[in-house]
Order: structure tokens, then C-alpha cells, then sequence
């Protein structure tokens, strides 16, 4: 609510007691066309998709919005800022999905954040769910396990750096798959499109182009054999975790 809302809430209240009201008029996303709320602000640009189509990205932008929560947690004192997107046809003018995507934006810096660099960093997850998705089926991301934080960050750095050179990789590689996938309909619309070579067909192309650079760096070298551990030298023990178990919760009689 606005301080003039508080406000008049006050003088209509006739013995002044209580809180001030922090909520006020309750709005349905799925009923947005009948708000009696404006939106504070509103801007559009163009982008192009994927398969060459064009389209209009809408932004909508209400300030200082509040939700409840249903978790106990106290967000009277938290804002955001409310976004809806909705994407039209850059010919027909119109929606390309039925439904808008709404997005919140939390911070005491959220309103430095453009409507467009919102929509940006939104769309950016998308390639970061790619990559845990092929990171995991590809590059081994998950198989490292082990109960020391320092190793899991360093395999994590690897898989990251292997996935690197797929990217530096895929300006040598060209668009080619197995026999059996080449009557496949995707991979035909993608040289049809002119799309970017995919990782896993940089990944099948990837010891050719290595085996095309000078090898002499990748050639063993001789090396010193390590001392290993010395006499009387010890190592710190690792810290220990209790064990938490999982108890069941028991069924009770609902009828007396």
C-alpha cells in the first residue's frame, strides 16, 4: 500500500488501533487484464529466434509489489519487482504462447536492472540447465565423488575447462552425425538454418581436430618420481559428521 492508502486506512479506522496495513488489493496473475493497477512501466524490443522466426518481446513492470507467504516467512519488508513477458509474432501482432511468463526481481539494486537485461539473464538459464544436463551425460560432471570440498572443486574446474574446448572446438568442427542419424528431421533443419554446430557433435569431431594440432607438447616427458610420504609423517584426520536419520512419522487415527 502507498503512505496515502496508510494513511486514509488510519482515518477510517474509528478507535486507531492496530497495525498499519502493509497488503493491499489482492491480484491474480492469471487475471491481469482486469487489474485496476497500471503497470509502471512498459517497453518492447525485437529478437530472433532460433529458427529465423521474428518476434516482439513485451515487458510490463509493476514497483514495490508484495506476496504473502505460505512457509511462515516474513516478507512484509521485502519488494520486488513484478515482470510479465509475453512474445508476439512480428508480423501478426500476436501471441506466440497463451500464456505470459511472469518474473520477480528481489534486491536492494533491482531497480538498476533494465526490463530487457531481466529478460536477458532469464533466458542465460536456459544454457546453464544445458550445460549440467550435458556436463552430466558427456563430460562425467557427476562421477567424481568424494567427501573432500577442495576435489570437487577441482573437478568441477576440469569438466568446466573440457567443456571450453568444445566451444573453441566447434569453430573447426562442421555439422555431421552418424548414418543412422541423417535422415533425422532436427539435424537436417539445422543445416538448412544455418544453426551453430551442437556440443555433442563437436565432442564426436573433437580427436580429429586435436590430432590436426603439433603434438610435441602432448608427447610424454620424463619425469622425477616422487619421495611419497616420509617416515614419521602423518596426516590430519577427517572431520567426522554425525549421522542423520530419517524418522517416519507415525499414522495416526483420523476417526474417533
Amino acid at each position: 500500500m502507498t503512505e496515502e492508502q496508510v494513511k486514509q486506512h488510519r482515518e477510517d479506522n474509528n478507535d486507531n488501533r492496530g497495525a498499519n496495513k502493509v497488503y493491499g488489493a489482492k491480484y491474480k496473475l492469471s487475471q491481469v487484464a482486469d487489474w485496476d493497477k497500471a503497470a509502471d512501466e512498459q517497453s518492447s524490443f525485437g529478437i530472433k529466434l532460433s529458427n529465423g522466426k521474428k518476434c516482439i518481446v513485451q515487458l510490463s513492470i509493476w514497483e514495490d509489489m508484495l506476496i504473502r507467504s505460505k512457509r511462515g516467512h516474513n516478507m512484509k519488508d521485502k519488494p520486488f519487482r513484478l515482470v510479465q513477458i509475453r512474445l508476439l509474432d512480428g508480423q501478426t501482432m500476436q501471441a506466440v504462447f497463451k500464456n505470459s511468463m511472469w518474473l520477480g526481481v528481489w534486491g536492494d539494486q533491482r531497480r538498476q536492472i533494465t526490463g530487457e537485461e531481466i529478460y536477458w539473464s532469464y533466458r542465460n538459464r536456459y544454457d546453464i540447465e544445458h550445460f549440467f544436463r550435458f556436463g552430466k551425460q558427456r563430460l562425467l560432471l557427476d562421477k567424481s565423488q568424494t567427501p573432500d570440498e577442495e576435489h570437487l572443486q577441482n573437478w568441477l574446474e576440469i569438466v568446466n575447462l573440457a567443456y571450453w574446448l568444445l566451444l573453441v572446438g566447434k569453430q573447426q568442427a562442421t555439422h555431421s552425425c552418424r548414418k543412422w542419424q541423417q535422415y533425422d528431421k532436427n539435424y537436417k533443419k539445422r543445416i538448412q538454418q544455418g544453426l551453430k554446430v551442437t556440443p555433442s557433435q563437436v565432442q564426436l569431431q573433437m580427436a580429429g581436430i586435436i590430432l590436426g594440432f603439433d603434438q610435441s607438447p602432448f608427447l610424454p616427458k620424463v619425469q622425477i618420481k616422487g619421495k611419497g610420504r616420509q617416515t614419521g609423517q602423518t596426516q590430519t584426520k577427517r572431520k567426522r559428521y554425525p549421522i542423520l536419520e530419517l524418522k517416519k512419522k507415525k499414522k495416526r487415527n483420523r476417526f474417533r
